[in-house]
């Protein structure tokens, strides 16, 4: 069957169809076709991929069929499944994603992770050294008026669809976010992220490269009456070497946004930056967390220890084995 093959039928068996999308993908080399198949064949009947198991003899309309075909098509052109359905999963929670943004990845899970665990290693630092009634209080701001604003400051650099800052927010109620990206249309999708999962109120959204919204550099709240900065910087960010970048897979090279990919020459050009800069806007006893590339954790090491202004540096592994997050302590 082809693709032309399916334009005159009214209704096709849903096994039929999924077969032919599953052989149209194999063919233009697209090596999970079966699943990229079940996915977007999924998508357009909005049901689960059990369904299309439990239910291989269905019929499926003409309007749903022409649908079908023309994502399968745009995928056999390689482009990504995330920008066909413009969503992804992430942190078990759906994100619009567009072209404007990456696409986020599992591996940056291990980023989100890392955060929460220290958050709440914090919390329970804490708990067991006061009462939870001076608790409540030293989780208070002194210079706003709306409860929901909670005294844990975390500024994420570069943040795309915003999948790290509302991930955060989500599980982190005390938590205030600051996001800063370049783009105006991925500000614009991180912003509908934040409000389809119900944390907006506790996310603002900057435009700006890297500090920019923040420059010159200065005390940037009141807590408990004293002028402080964030407690937490986490980035994840461009970390390919340009050399590399012609050489990733067509879905990548070819669709996501070259600059949320390209980290200068050695990978580590915007990594130098974040670092350079951090202990100006982060307060003492403050953490960094980013996510950093394959084989980059002995220079990024080096660059976090030159500046001499953080230590505690370490590295947490992702799924793979590889090492993908580093965090250290400013002084």
């Amino acid at each position: 069957m082809n693709p032309r093959s399916l334009d005159h039928l009214t209704t096709i068996i849903l096994r039929d169809i999924l077969n032919w999308a599953a052989e149209y993908l194999k063919s233009h080399n697209i090596p999970s076709a079966r699943l990229d198949s079940e996915v977007l064949l999924s998508f357009v009947l909005n049901k689960d991929r059990t369904y299309l198991y439990v239910n291989s003899e269905t019929r499926i309309q003409k309007s749903e069929v022409r649908r079908f075909k023309e994502f399968i098509e745009r995928r056999g052109m390689m482009e990504p499944v995330s920008y066909i359905t413009g969503e992804k999963e992430f942190w078990s929670l759906k994100f619009k994603v567009t072209k404007d943004t990456l696409i986020p990845r599992p591996e940056t899970e291990v980023l989100v992770q890392t955060v929460l665990d220290i958050i709440r290693s914090q919390k329970s630092e804490v708990r067991s050294q006061k009462s939870e009634a001076c608790l409540e209080r030293s989780l208070k701001v002194k210079n706003l008026q709306s409860p929901i604003f909670n005294p844990i400051r975390i500024l994420d650099i570069g943040t795309g669809s915003g999948n790290i800052a509302v991930s955060i927010a989500k599980e982190s109620p005390e938590s205030h976010v600051f996001t800063v990206d370049k783009s105006d249309s991925a500000l614009s999708v991180a912003k509908e992220n934040a409000i389809i999962h119900n944390v907006a109120g506790r996310i603002i959204f900057l435009k700006g490269d890297l500090y920019i919204p923040f420059n010159p550099p200065g005390p940037l709240f009141i807590k408990e009456g004293k002028e402080r900065l964030f407690d937490i910087i986490v980035s994840n960010p461009p970390y390919i070497p340009t050399c590399d970048i012609e050489g990733l897979m067509p879905e990548v090279r070819d669709w996501e946004p070259r600059w949320a990919l390209d980290g200068g020459k050695d990978g580590l050009e915007i990594i130098q930056k974040i670092i350079k800069d951090a202990p100006l806007f982060l307060e003492s006893g403050g953490f960094i967390a980013m996510e950093i590339g394959f084989g980059q954790y002995e220079e990024v090491s080096r660059i976090i220890s030159d500046i001499d202004k953080f230590h505690n540096i370490k590295t947490i592994k992702d799924l793979s084995g590889i090492e993908r997050v580093v965090t250290a302590w400013k002084r």
